[in-house]
């Protein structure tokens, strides 16, 4: 149930993260300027969207991080305690055969 939900959130985060991304102006001439474009001196050198978007992109990427590290721990657990079972039915059987 709670990986179902955490799958789900991290699945949103990571189409809010690579929006953020994509939303954010280029930093440097990039290939735009290459070509003709403009080298941002007619636009002005940044606006809000450009700093809203680069908070974005930090706290969208620490909470995947946490997300993805929820889910590993929980299928690490997961992953040892159906080990641990299984070890203990293998050891049952074995016992088992041995006494009867």
């Amino acid at each position: 149930m709670i990986e179902t939900i955490l799958i789900v959130l991290e699945v949103i985060v990571c189409i809010a993260l690579i929006g953020a991304v994509l939303l954010q102006s280029g930093k440097g001439g990039g290939m735009g300027s290459t070509f003709g474009g403009s080298d941002g001196a007619f636009f002005g050198k940044g606006n809000d969207l450009d700093s809203l978007m680069a908070k974005a992109t930090i706290y969208l990427g620490a909470a995947f991080a946490v997300i993805t590290l929820a889910l590993a721990k929980i299928n690490a657990s997961f992953i040892m305690l159906k080990k641990s079972v299984t070890a203990l039915l293998i050891f049952k059987i074995f016992f088992i055969k041995e006494r009867g």
